[in-house]
């Protein structure tokens, strides 16, 4: 049964056999994952044993300890991250007609956003033709990355998309830091972050997934210059059958 905002399916995406190397990957996953949560769960509850025997070097162990578990947690979001990219366009789901406030609304629910982020969404276009768990993946790796990477503790975020002569455009804009000119093309590539991983956590698959998404979808995103002094705005282009036909 279609859940709300979505019209009965009538187009899908040619999987092929690239369905069957995302089941072994999904596989894969599921039984490395579960090592990985021994990894998170141990290190806590060894920091435990030595605060209850008031082990005289525990601070640093502790200190170890706790890098294990960033890197663990590191390591389980890229698994996720992965099969996520891999997933794209290769699930029976096919094009429906999508309510796009509808799947804005999911998009958020799916991500924690901080009570200081503002996110404004503008829909000159109520319905688009697309996949419906690709299009809100797109757009929750776009929020997502927007959010992540802002340098303060508050931000605005607007979501829009128009039609335009080319068909749809679809923009995510922030008021952070921004992205250098230089940077722009490489952010697309797989598990490419611009910042260490002990400075911002993240896999470094937000953008891929959602430049592999655009691609599927026979668009394209960029990024182009703000506004303003700050910010980044990213600019996916949606060719015209991503509108149903009675728009």
């Amino acid at each position: 049964m279609a859940k709300s905002g979505q019209s009965k399916v009538t187009a899908t995406y040619d999987c092929g056999c690239e369905q069957h190397l995302e089941e072994i990957l999904y596989a894969i996953t599921h039984e490395v994952r579960a090592s990985l949560r021994a990894l998170t769960i141990l290190p806590q509850m060894i920091n435990e044993d030595l605060a209850e025997k008031n082990y005289p070097g525990k601070s640093e162990v502790f200190d170890q300890l706790n890098m294990v578990q960033r890197h663990a947690r590191r390591v389980d979001q890229m698994f996720l991250d992965l099969r996520t990219y891999s997933r794209v366009g290769l699930m029976t789901e096919r094009s429906s007609i999508v309510n796009l406030e509808y799947a804005f609304n999911d998009c958020l629910s799916s991500l924690k956003i901080p009570a200081g982020f503002h996110l404004d969404p503008v829909f000159d276009v109520d319905e688009l033709f697309v996949p419906y768990n690709d299009f809100v993946t797109l757009l929750a790796a776009l929020v997502s990355n927007a959010v992540k990477h802002h340098d303060r503790d508050i931000g605005c975020i607007l979501v829009s998309a128009f039609r335009d002569c080319d068909g749809v455009q679809l923009l995510v804009e922030d008021d952070g830091p921004g992205i250098l000119p230089k940077d722009r093309q490489r952010v697309f590539e797989l598990m490419t972050t611009l910042q260490s991983h002990d400075v911002r956590e993240g896999s470094g698959m937000g953008l891929a997934v959602a430049d592999r998404i655009v691609n599927l979808l026979q668009g394209t995103i960029e990024i182009d210059d703000p506004i303003g002094h700050r910010g980044t705005v990213f600019r996916v282009q949606l060719p015209p059958n991503v509108l149903p036909t009675n728009q």
